[in-house]
């Protein structure tokens, strides 16, 4: 006999409008975080577009082939420097188009004699040091040349004369008299009288690996400028700001409430856990005069341990670790008393283990408090070397450059998150037990 199951009235609307509400709740969640990866993958061009595009267009690399055989150039520095300006005069000339890379490569009766190569983020990088005007002289390259290759803003294979290779054109490259783009630099080179060789073809072809340089330009950013603050040495300076902080709230955070918790009588135990949960209501903002000069008479302005010193025990944590040990039972603690062990045995073999979702938990929340600060370092660092991963992001927004900051600032934040979103979806059982307080050990 089939048996019926009884269904209340409205299950199956409410059932439905709770699908819909989640589902919508998670795509207005993930929107920003689409809009991020979307930006972080345009070119200051189309990242201003409107109406604005979910979807990258695809860059587009240009390729000018110059010819040198009825030339009687022959000096490698001249010849490059030929390159150089059929690269950079086009590009500062046509520097609102998209163009994700352009490529030189000169010739003589069919023999390649140079290859050059520019990508979008080292045009931007340079512009304003080798082409600060829409002024096209010899005399300008020249100047410029070797600092065009020593912070390499181009990239230059000399083949030589007696090179062997043979200029192929790229398949699926399009022709300049079908494409705007390449007419427009065809034309203009083609009427201006800098260049020695003579303009063969100027063709184009899409490459979607392009789409990936805005991550690559913020590695290469201190090479361009020539500064003396990286991005991974921020990411060092976060990383280790983040583990002593972690380390001593496990430690300094843990012992205290191991104290309060099992070590003194309960009415002083009361007080000392009112004493920290007060401290919880005193705003950040308010104390941060009076520990700023705490840290100048300690001497730890412009210095990392200032970042660490006022996070190495919260009163939220010795309140969050208190009421995890209070559910170990007394019982336990008082055989390991009789065995012989001491407190800090007890502590290190017992307590740590039971206690691992309320570890993980405290780890993970003091993870994401210090790596995302910013006003703290704000206030302490003056030294870029030394800036964490949020206060060099900053730093790099704010900072003026000929280009629009906006993709890259977008790939700096994506690269933030991630150890985020890593540790957290690693973590979530624990977290989601250690929150619940369900793991203690039940007498």
């Amino acid at each position: 006999m089939k048996q019926s199951r009884i269904k209340e009235k409205g299950q199956t609307s409410f059932k439905a409008f709770a699908y819909a509400f989640s589902i919508l709740s998670i795509v207005l969640l993930l929107f920003p975080l689409g809009w991020a990866i979307s930006s972080s993958l345009k070119d200051p061009i189309s990242l201003y577009q409107f109406p604005p595009k979910w979807i990258p267009e695809q860059p587009q690399v240009v390729t000018i082939a110059v010819d040198y055989s009825d030339s009687e150039m022959s000096d490698q520095q001249a010849l490059e420097q030929d390159g150089l300006k059929a690269m950079w005069f086009s590009w500062k000339r046509n520097q609102n188009e998209a163009i994700g890379e352009m490529r030189a490569i000169g010739m003589r009766d069919g023999r390649v004699l140079y290859e050059m190569k520019m990508r979008a983020f080292e045009f931007n990088a340079g512009r304003s040091f080798v082409l600060p005007t829409e002024v096209f002289t010899d005399q300008m390259m020249k100047t410029k040349y070797a600092l065009i290759k020593e912070r390499g803003y181009s990239h230059v294979t000399w083949h030589g004369q007696d090179s062997k290779a043979v200029y192929e054109p790229k398949q699926g490259a399009v022709s300049s008299t079908k494409d705007h783009l390449s007419a427009k630099i065809d034309a203009f080179l083609r009427s201006s009288s800098f260049l020695e060789g003579d303009v063969r073809t100027v063709s184009q072809s899409g490459e979607w690996i392009r789409l990936f340089d805005n991550y690559l330009a913020i590695f290469k950013e201190s090479t361009l400028t020539s500064k003396s603050a990286t991005i991974l040495n921020s990411f060092m300076n976060s990383v280790f700001v983040v583990v002593l902080s972690i380390f001593s709230q496990l430690l300094l955070g843990g012992t205290a409430a191991y104290a309060i918790s099992k070590l003194i009588g309960k009415r002083w135990s009361n007080w000392w856990t009112l004493f920290f949960v007060a401290t919880i209501m005193i705003p950040e903002v308010a104390i941060i005069v009076p520990l700023y000069l705490v840290i100048g008479e300690l001497g730890l302005t412009n210095n990392l341990w200032g970042v660490i010193l006022p996070h190495t025990s919260w009163g939220i944590v010795i309140y969050m670790f208190k009421g995890f040990f209070d559910q170990i039972p007394d019982e336990m603690l008082q055989a390991a008393r009789i065995d012989g062990a001491n407190e800090w045995r007890i502590f290190s073999s017992m307590i740590v283990k039971l206690s691992i979702p309320i570890f993980t938990v405290i780890s993970i929340m003091t993870f994401m408090a210090v790596w995302n600060e910013f006003l703290w370092p704000l206030i302490v660092l003056r030294d870029e070397s030394l800036y964490t991963f949020t206060l060099y992001i900053t730093n790099e927004a704010s900072r003026p450059r000929a280009a629009g900051t906006g993709q890259s600032t977008m790939a700096m934040l994506l690269l933030a998150a991630i150890p985020l979103m890593v540790v957290f979806a690693a973590c979530q059982r624990l977290i989601e037990r250690g929150v619940s307080w369900s793991s203690g050990v039940k007498g």
